[in-house]
């Protein structure tokens, strides 16, 4: 790529930790980015409505109803956070997730939404890599992650390692698998478990029907680095239109697989496909190449 006047680049970095699978946040980190160089850091801690949190969300995170007991919520503190989104490029990592927090929480509040410069997502950049991956192949120090102001710093230097120029071929990322069964297993065996509530197909809430996931029967097996809580994804998924099985059968339109997969349902898969059920495998890239697309037809800048 062809690098740029770094000293022409202004933008913020930010990044949100969530209290619950509907994505209340609990926690914002700003970077404020000035002629290429971080001049502002800013962290707020929010009290979720009623402080209300999901445990699986604590886990990742460490932030606990104790710790926000004392700090207001979102709409309280509103007219401090806005001026820093306001006609500014915003820039995350995963973007999708923030931008979604952002637009829930003002729905919620009953907040006018930003009028931002755009919004950029880092992740498309460095292979639909994680945050954690990026750090380590670009061999960053990166610390205290799930730390929202932790990793808007870490989002704002690779921001600025691509405009710089980094060599996006060179870089070497981590096994997945491997990566998967040592950092996030603890965090699985935990939070594995898929809600009643994300089982329940809900066509009547889905606003854009035009997505791969639409009215379709979907199968989610092992351990995905974007998404270490599981049930995540399936209300996600479920917020695009599809109905979340827990088991494989002729019915299935499309198994995802993380790492360390279920191999049972996977030789299920292969033996319905061989019958000629056309099964849908798709894996956590695929997954996530799918996910940025349906966000981009969504908001573009």
């Amino acid at each position: 790529m062809n690098t740029v006047n770094i000293k022409k680049v202004n933008f913020t970095a930010f990044d949100f930790e969530t209290a619950t699978y509907d994505r209340m946040p609990c926690q914002l980190g700003l970077v404020v980015v000035r002629e290429g160089i971080p001049v502002e850091e800013k962290e707020f801690l929010i009290k979720p409505p009623g402080n209300k949190y999901d445990s699986g969300c604590s886990r990742i995170h460490g932030i606990t109803p104790k710790k926000t007991e004392l700090y207001q919520e979102f709409n309280e503190m509103w007219n401090e956070i806005k001026p820093y989104f306001h006609h500014e490029l915003m820039v995350a990592h995963n973007a999708d997730f923030d931008i979604d927090v952002l637009h829930k929480t003002c729905e919620f509040y009953n907040l006018d939404m930003v009028r931002t410069l755009c919004f950029f997502d880092t992740m498309p950049i460095f292979n639909n890599r994680s945050l954690s991956d990026v750090t380590l192949a670009l061999k960053m120090n990166f610390e205290n992650h799930h730390n929202a102001l932790s990793d808007a710093r870490a989002c704002a230097e690779i921001y600025i390692k691509y405009l710089k120029g980094v060599d996006l071929i060179a870089l070497k990322y981590p096994e997945r698998k491997i990566r998967n069964k040592s950092i996030n297993k603890k965090v699985f065996n935990s939070n594995s478990k898929i809600s009643g509530d994300a089982k329940k197909q809900d066509l009547s809430a889905v606003e854009d029907t035009n997505n791969l996931f639409y009215n379709k029967k979907i199968v989610i097996s092992g351990i995905f680095e974007n998404y270490p809580n599981r049930n995540d994804l399936a209300l996600l998924l479920k917020k695009y239109g599809a109905k979340i099985n827990g088991s494989i059968s002729k019915n299935t339109d499309i198994f995802i697989t993380g790492s360390d997969w279920g191999p049972k349902k996977m030789e299920k898969v292969e033996l319905l496909q061989k019958d000629g059920y056309e099964i849908k495998i798709m894996d956590e890239d695929d997954l996530m190449n799918e996910l940025i697309n349906i966000y981009g037809k969504e908001r573009n800048c």
